[in-house]
Order: C-alpha cells, then sequence, then structure tokens
C-alpha cells in the first residue's frame, strides 16, 4: 500500500491535477478521503491519503453514479407511463 503526501503526488496517483484534487476535497457530497498528517522526518503536515482510502473513495462515487443513473432511469419511465396515461385519456372520452 502507498502513501502520497501532498495534492500534486495524489493528483498524480488520480491522473488529475492538484487543483481538481483541491476541488474533491472540497466536494459536499463526495468528499475525498484524506487528512492531514505529518511524513516521517517532516515538520510541516501535508494532505495525507493512501492506495485504500482512494479505493474506497472510488467505490463511494460509483455507488453515488448507479443511485443517481437509477432515479433517473425511474423519472423517465415515470414520464412515459404518464404519457401513455394522458394518451389514453385522449382516446377514450
Amino acid at each position: 500500500m502507498s502513501d502520497y503526501y501532498g495534492l500534486k503526488a495524489i493528483g498524480k496517483r488520480l491522473g488529475v491535477s492538484y487543483n481538481a484534487v483541491s476541488r474533491y476535497l472540497h466536494d459536499p457530497k463526495k468528499p475525498f478521503l484524506a487528512y492531514l498528517r505529518r511524513p516521517p522526518g517532516r515538520s510541516v503536515r501535508y494532505v495525507y491519503t493512501n492506495d485504500e482510502l482512494i479505493r474506497l473513495w472510488e467505490v463511494m462515487r460509483c455507488q453515488d453514479t448507479q443511485k443517481e443513473l437509477a432515479a433517473k432511469r425511474a423519472t423517465r419511465q415515470k414520464r412515459k407511463l404518464d404519457a401513455l396515461a394522458e394518451a389514453n385519456k385522449k382516446v377514450d372520452p
């Protein structure tokens, strides 16, 4: 399991810029799993994460995406049924 200290290192691991990592950290719906930690031998704290936390965050994002898609599908299906019901009302007086 690898450790990642700093936005640049985390961004490199995710394949995005450090600005994107900063946005992920401040996302109110799906915040990125990281915390402040001192690297060994350093006195300054950096944003820290590891492979396990990244994997958990990715799973959370997938679950949220699946829920959003299911909700959209249900809304689309309801609209179709409502349109059919409305069409049937017009045909059958």
